[in-house]
Parts: C-alpha cells; structure tokens; sequence
C-alpha cells in the first residue's frame, strides 16, 4: 500500500490539531454549552478520522491458504485479525473484477483491498448460506496460481 513519510504524516497531525483548536476556539464565543458541543464533536471527529487514517496508511491485508481454507486477516502492527474464511468447495469463480459481472456487483460484496487500481483486484464468487457473495482482494501473482492451482483440485 502508499507509503506515507513522517513528514507528511506530521504535518497532517499538526494542521489537524490546529483546525481543531480554531473551530473550538470559535465555538466558545456562543458560549459554554455551544464550545462543549463543539469540543465533544471534533473530538469524536478526530477519532474517527484517525482510524480511518490508521485502515489506509497503517493496515495491510493477508492472504493464506490454510488447507482446504481461503483465510484474509488484517493486520495492523504485529496484530493479525482473521476478518474471513472461505472453504475452497463453496468457491464457485475466480476472476479478475474488470471481468465481474455487473448485475450481481451490487449484491454481497465484500472489499479487501487498499489500492484504488482495480487492475489487480480479483473476485471469488462462493455460497454462503444458501446464497451468493462476492469477495475483493488483491492477491500478488504468486498466491493467484496457488489458489487456482488449489481451486483445481477442490473441483
């Protein structure tokens, strides 16, 4: 995913600290209850903010294939979370999402993917209690033949 150098990431922290500070700054010319509002809202704000920031700069996904098991896991830090398993039987496709159907794009799909350049994502179609779902990821070359090689065999 993008790499993001410390100044950058500096100078985006401190600008974000300073707006903070001038909205709360300007709410409390209406008040104590208007700047405690304000102040609980760019707090929450910046909360959410900075988890989105830490999803798109900071995590990664992983991909294995454990056995007859499809397992994706995001991993932030040392941390690794399994956010999806798929046996290899409920697979019904694999294909590149340029070629996905569009019909059924709307209905149960899933992303895991951090780059915006589609070229490289992929779509495994499954069951999953009795009905279809789609899943994005952006596997490297190598994992891609490994899977289809193991899809092969499980059919």
């Amino acid at each position: 995913h993008d790499k993001l150098d410390f100044w950058k990431l500096a100078l985006i922290l401190v600008l974000t600290i300073i707006l903070m500070n001038m909205v709360m700054g300007w709410a409390v010319r209406f008040g104590a209850v208007v700047g405690s509002l304000a102040a609980v809202g760019t707090l929450a704000l910046g909360t959410v903010l900075c988890f989105r920031f830490i999803y798109r700069y900071l995590a990664q996904y992983d991909y294995r294939l454990i056995g007859k098991e499809l397992i994706l896991e995001r991993a932030l830090g040392r941390a690794n979370h399994v956010v999806y398993t798929i046996g290899l039987e409920q697979v019904k496709s694999l294909v590149p999402y340029s070629k996905f159907d569009n019909a059924t794009r709307i209905k149960r799909l899933h992303k895991f993917v951090l780059h915006k350049d589609t070229s490289k994502w992929y779509v495994v179609s499954y069951k999953e209690e009795g009905e279809t779902r789609n899943l994005v990821f952006e596997p490297d070359e190598n994992f891609l033949s490994g899977l289809q090689s193991s899809l092969d065999k499980a059919v």
